[in-house]
């Protein structure tokens, strides 16, 4: 989670972090790696997806990234005075407001048109609990005395 967060905060002033996060996360991979199969370790349970504390900080990333490089857009770069033609501080704010409200209305369509969970996962899962309910029916009535 930090590294998604410096991810997106420093990608406008350094465009080659992800790289180097990428890399670093293939090290500690590696590393993990070594520990899982190196050492007794208590067996994983299955999960049901992110909570929803942790949905709402990647959300909360995405949009203060967002911020973060937007601003610097706005006010570091020559591009408002290439757009609008004018440099003051009132057009800065309005091309930083305007656009960080598109962002925000952008991003509030996505997540209203792609679904929470995909089809095809949805699908699985109905299909598991189907072989599931069959195997447990199975050794139910095997277990029972004739």
């Amino acid at each position: 989670s930090v590294h998604f967060l410096v991810t997106s905060l420093t990608t406008v002033i350094y465009p080659f972090a992800p790289l180097l996060f990428l890399a670093q996360l293939l090290v500690e991979f590696q590393m993990d790696l070594y520990k899982l199969f190196d050492r007794r370790q208590p067996k994983p349970r299955a999960a049901n997806g992110l909570p929803a504390a942790w949905l709402a900080i990647f959300q909360s990333y995405v949009y203060v990234g967002a911020l973060t490089n937007l601003a610097i857009v706005t006010w570091r770069t020559s591009l408002v005075r290439t757009l609008f033609g004018d440099d003051s501080a009132g057009v800065h704010l309005a091309f930083f407001s305007m656009s960080m409200l598109l962002l925000v209305i952008v991003v509030s369509l996505v997540q209203l048109v792609v679904p929470r969970v995909p089809s095809d996962v949805t699908e699985h899962l109905k299909r598991q609990r189907e072989v599931e309910a069959f195997f447990i029916g199975h050794a139910q009535k095997s277990a029972r005395p004739s």
